[in-house]
């Protein structure tokens, strides 16, 4: 199953509501620089005219990179906060 962006605003002040606050920040890293490296493969295919001419696969590696771009979204927001 995809990860998908939690429903309410998460809670500052408390780290095990937040979808990635009970992560190490080694951890989170890890979780940034490895979703940075799917997108970039994402934006690889972009290129892929195999890819683009198929409706389906297109319409599939669209949604897949919108769903890692909001995953990495929210782990940036995390490993921000914590420098706070």
């Amino acid at each position: 199953m995809p990860w998908q962006r939690p429903s309410s605003q998460p809670n500052r002040g408390n780290p095990y509501k937040r979808a990635f606050g009970t992560l190490s920040t080694a951890d989170l890293e890890k979780q940034i620089a490895t979703t940075e490296r799917e997108l970039a493969g994402c934006q690889g295919k972009f290129s892929d005219a195999a890819v683009l001419r198929d409706s389906r696969r297109s319409k599939e590696l669209h949604e897949q990179f919108d769903v890692l771009t909001r995953k990495l979204e929210d782990l940036e927001s995390e490993y921000f906060l914590r420098e706070k």
